[in-house]
């Protein structure tokens, strides 16, 4: 991959904006760089989250609410 990149890279320096392009995409790599260095250098872990949202239809039979949960249960959380 990066022999690509290196390869690609030769041909983008021939544009007139490549390399303002490229500076930009290299200051963009180092912030980032450095609020994971950051991150890390604070103790804190880099943690990752799910969000699962959950509309649940109208019923009064509450064997609808059971199986919804059940099969969550079962298939998510195990």
């Amino acid at each position: 991959m990066v022999g690509t990149y290196n390869a690609i890279k030769k041909y983008a320096a021939d544009a007139p904006d490549a390399a303002a392009k490229v500076n930009e995409e290299n200051e963009l790599d180092q912030s980032d760089k450095s609020q994971i260095e950051a991150g890390r250098a604070s103790g804190i872990p880099l943690t990752l989250s799910n969000q699962i949202n959950i509309i649940l239809p109208e019923s009064t039979d509450i064997s609808v609410y059971h199986a919804i949960f059940r099969s969550l249960r079962d298939n998510l959380l195990r």
